[in-house]
């Protein structure tokens, strides 16, 4: 059902969904314009110091977060380990699923830091591995890769539980197979909590970062983010950066934006191409620009 309602000059209409049953009640109190739509499954904007939602749809449903399970991996993970730990890259490597994103890297010994920008910043699922396996190692954990990997992600699980989230299931650290989940409400709260991270913080905002390999070799990692990116129609200087997540036919999208001195996270969960979630991203960037001062 629609209701519009005059306000400060500006139409903004209400939203009530009945067709889900996994729609947020709070999704319905949130106003968006009477002309704004994003075309992703889900998507917020929101304040980053507050938490507070600004615009809404579909924040409870449940989508798969593709790579963006890296950001749930990173933030536990160096939770565990100091940004100096060495982290050997070796047997875990042989269970990073055939057709994930890599960063390249070769056996032998990273620093947990190393293993964390190459997680974030061109999405390394053999980097999210490692800092699984390596991290798990630090916990005490006994047995072959595969049992290691696999303390971790109980682990997290446990983790997860006791910083609140409910509706998050991270299946394996890079979010390549099926049995992940997250929400758009609960894609915010993990930025948030990442962002207190000072080293995630500094990771998610670099468009490249170089990393010196065991074997002695450069490798030059490109972020995924084309808001970063200045080279391409999507670059918006405005963004500081956090992290993409794709799969055939999904597109996933958390942005860190500052402005006027304050800052917002925008989410959007299942955009059908890579250019829809920029776009909606925009949308929603748009939208925050327009509200009157006291909403923001």
């Amino acid at each position: 059902m629609l209701v519009l309602i005059g306000f400060g000059g500006l139409i903004y209409s209400l939203w009530f969904e009945t067709t889900s049953s996994k729609s947020n009640p709070r999704d319905a109190a949130v106003p968006t314009t009477s002309s704004f739509e994003i075309t992703a499954t889900a998507g917020l904007a929101a304040s980053l110091d507050s938490g507070k939602i600004l615009f809404s749809k579909e924040t409870q449903t449940e989508v798969a977060p593709a790579s963006l399970a890296k950001l749930f991996v990173v933030e536990y993970a160096m939770s565990v380990l100091k940004n100096l730990d060495s982290v050997k890259v070796g047997a875990e490597q042989a269970l990073v699923p055939t057709g994930a994103s890599k960063a390249g890297l070769v056996p032998g010994p990273y620093s947990a830091r190393q293993l964390a920008r190459a997680s974030l910043i061109p999405s390394g699922s053999d980097a999210a591995y490692a800092l699984a396996a390596g991290a798990a190692r630090k916990l005490g954990a006994k047995g072959d890769a595969q049992a290691q990997v696999d303390f971790f992600m109980e682990k997290l699980s446990t983790h997860l539980k006791e910083q609140g989230f409910k509706n998050t299931t991270i299946a394996e650290p890079c979010g390549f197979l099926p049995g992940s989940t997250t929400t758009a409400e609960e894609a915010l709260k993990i930025t948030r909590l990442a962002l207190q991270n000072t080293l995630i913080k500094q990771i998610v905002q670099k468009p490249t970062q170089k990393l010196f390999q065991p074997d002695g070799k450069e490798l030059v990692m490109r972020n995924t983010n084309k808001f970063l990116d200045q080279s391409s129609e999507f670059y918006q200087p405005n963004i500081k950066g956090v992290k993409t997540g794709s799969l055939e036919g999904l597109n996933n999208l958390i942005s860190w934006y500052q402005a006027d001195q304050k800052a917002y996270i925008f989410v959007v969960l299942g955009a059908k191409t890579d250019e829809d979630r920029y776009r909606d991203t925009q949308k929603l960037i748009d939208q925050v620009k327009n509200l009157p001062q006291e909403q923001k």
